[in-house]
């Protein structure tokens, strides 16, 4: 079906240097957080969202088509809820 788009959260790459997993957010994100996510469209690797942590009480969220600003919003606060629940 063509109104059925599928994206998928992208995995992160091991970084020997610092001895950690990461992801490329472009300098758009400055904090490492379990909260920090960029989905794609694993076919194109189009991605259409990033977020993460910039400072203590301070996000970014970028999102592109074809996400509209509800469906990020609705995407990050469900994102970040989760993880609260699952960090106790």
């Amino acid at each position: 079906d063509d109104s059925i788009i599928v994206m998928k959260s992208k995995m992160p790459v091991w970084d020997s240097k610092d001895h950690a997993y990461t992801l490329d957010f472009g300098g758009r994100v400055t904090a490492a957080s379990i909260k920090n996510f960029l989905l794609e469209i694993p076919d194109t690797q189009q991605q259409t969202m990033l977020c993460g942590r910039k400072g203590k009480d301070t996000f970014s969220c970028d999102f592109a088509y074809p996400l509209s600003p509800v469906h990020a919003f609705a995407i990050a606060i469900s994102s970040f809820q989760f993880k609260m629940c699952n960090a106790f």
